[in-house]
């Protein structure tokens, strides 16, 4: 089976997953948009197949990560191979590349398809090689520690409708995008070298910037622009920096502003969390129980509605 060509390629984002091959539960409430278009569907079906199925060629590289329970698994492309699957294994299909599958067991799994947006980006901004040369190997049952703890994290967010922030989820996304590019391209990249912590004056531009934003979406790579660094490097640098990920950081500013907001007593817990940048005021309340022990309500003045 070649790969098929680009008129024939359909994307990920477009199609339903659960309505190829066995009957399969989603895992978790529909997304919202993601990085560069990324697609996420959590998945589980309890049966096995019940005959071989056919998954058209995407234009996006598809990575299945194998969540829980052992299953015998069958793929074909250019031929067929062959695994006892097991949680943590993954499956990686080039772009362009259409599939037969076959197998045996019930199946949890989390699928993400990663656009060459997202893969040249990446390559551009960490490696000093050609985004034009990104090209991944199919790979079927392959155990990664690594890449199976970011999807539990991912899926986690997925079923909690964001509980982080699309920051956070960012975070994740990009850090898979690095580790796919380290370890699976056909190339070997060298990462940009970074030398240093970031100096005070970077450190509170970035500050600034969060404060200043904080009632709006921050991304990694809006922070990461403000020092003219990579976002993957950028992480590592500010986590050096002050002892957080950017992410958490972020997560502890619309706290600490929150908190201030309460207890000032001039806007409703709705638009305080609102004001600070949650998506909810349900993830508000998580937070603040999380880091007072107490309610929005309690942090009210008294007399204020509670």
């Amino acid at each position: 089976m070649t790969p098929t060509t680009a008129s024939s390629l359909c994307s990920f984002a477009d199609i339903d997953p659960y309505t190829i091959g066995p009957k399969s539960e989603p895992l978790h409430p529909p997304p919202p948009r993601l990085l560069e278009g990324v697609a996420a569907r959590g998945g589980r079906h309890e049966a096995d197949l019940p005959a071989p199925f056919e998954t058209p060629a995407f234009v996006e590289d598809l990575l299945i990560i194998h969540l829980r329970f052992p299953k015998r698994l069958s793929i074909r492309m250019d031929r067929w191979m062959h695994a006892d699957s097991m949680p943590g294994d993954l499956v990686l299909i080039p772009r362009g590349q259409s599939c037969i599958w076959d197998g045996g067991g019930a199946g949890e799994a989390l699928l993400l398809s990663l656009p060459s947006t997202l893969s040249e980006k990446t390559a551009a901004q960490e490696t000093r090689r050609d985004p034009a040369q990104i090209d991944y190997m199919p790979r079927v049952g392959h155990a990664d520690p690594f890449v199976h703890a970011i999807a539990q994290a991912i899926l986690s967010e997925l079923q909690t409708e964001g509980l982080f922030g699309m920051l956070y989820m960012e975070s994740l996304l990009r850090t898979l995008a690095f580790h796919m590019l380290r370890n699976y391209a056909v190339f070997t990249p060298k990462p940009m070298a970074v030398k240093g912590p970031l100096p005070a004056d970077a450190l509170r531009q970035v500050c600034d910037y969060v404060h200043d934003h904080l009632s709006e979406e921050i991304t990694l790579e809006a922070l990461a622009a403000q020092v003219h660094l990579s976002p993957y490097h950028f992480a590592r640098k500010f986590k050096e920096a002050i002892g957080l990920p950017p992410y958490q950081y972020v997560l502890h500013c619309r706290v600490e502003q929150a908190k201030m907001l309460l207890t000032a007593g001039k806007h409703s817990i709705s638009e305080v969390a609102q004001e600070v940048g949650f998506a909810s005021q349900s993830h508000l309340t998580r937070h603040i129980k999380n880091a007072y022990g107490v309610t929005p309500g309690a942090l009210l003045p008294v007399g204020k509605n509670r």
